[in-house]
């Protein structure tokens, strides 16, 4: 999903999600359902989507995560939404959702969605 995504290929993106989405279901996995709502998220902000669908995608991504005690996919999220928030002019909502996942963290500083998260705040906060 991600690499049609990357592609250009919103659409098949999309009716990806949902197939992933309807096999979750079916199999009861649930482990990566946080990464196909921001996945949806992301395909929907390209696709220039009513921004409520996409505040409820990345609500359910960052949620999900967080109950799964998933950190690495709960911060891929809130960086996702945080983003979301700042490009809307929200960068203080944007800050204080990021700021707390970011700050979970005591290793692996480097790695690319850290260097994201940090590079985020730095231009919000």
């Amino acid at each position: 999903a991600a690499a049609k995504l990357e592609l250009g290929r919103v659409d098949d993106c999309l009716n990806l999600l949902d197939e992933l989405q309807q096999i979750s279901v079916e199999t009861h996995q649930k482990l990566f359902i946080s990464d196909v709502h921001r996945l949806r998220a992301e395909a929907l902000r390209r696709a220039n989507a009513r921004s409520p669908e996409i505040e409820q995608e990345y609500r359910s991504a960052v949620r999900i995560a967080g109950e799964q005690g998933a950190l690495a996919l709960e911060l891929r999220a809130a960086t996702g939404y945080a983003d979301w928030m700042a490009a809307a002019g929200r960068e203080e909502a944007a800050c204080e959702m990021l700021k707390p996942v970011y700050a979970r963290f005591t290793e692996g500083f480097d790695t690319p969605d850290l260097k994201s998260a940090r590079a985020l705040l730095g231009r919000i906060g």
